[in-house]
C-alpha cells in the first residue's frame, strides 16, 4: 500500500518514475486485487457454512 501511495505522491509532484517501478507497482496492485477477490469469496463461502 505504501508503494502505491508513494507512486501517487511522486506523480503529483511531477517527478520522474522509472518504467521498472511502474511495472513493479502494477504487479503489487494485481496481487492485492487477487487477494481481495479470494478473501471476498472465502467470506461468502463461510457465510454458507456457519460453524
Amino acid at each position: 500500500m505504501t508503494a502505491i501511495y508513494g507512486l501517487l505522491t511522486l506523480r503529483l509532484q511531477k517527478k520522474e518514475v522509472s518504467e521498472e517501478t511502474v511495472r513493479s507497482i502494477k504487479q503489487m496492485s494485481t496481487l492485492l486485487s487477487v487477494l481481495s477477490e479470494k478473501h471476498q469469496h472465502a467470506d461468502q463461502t463461510a457465510d454458507d457454512y456457519p460453524l
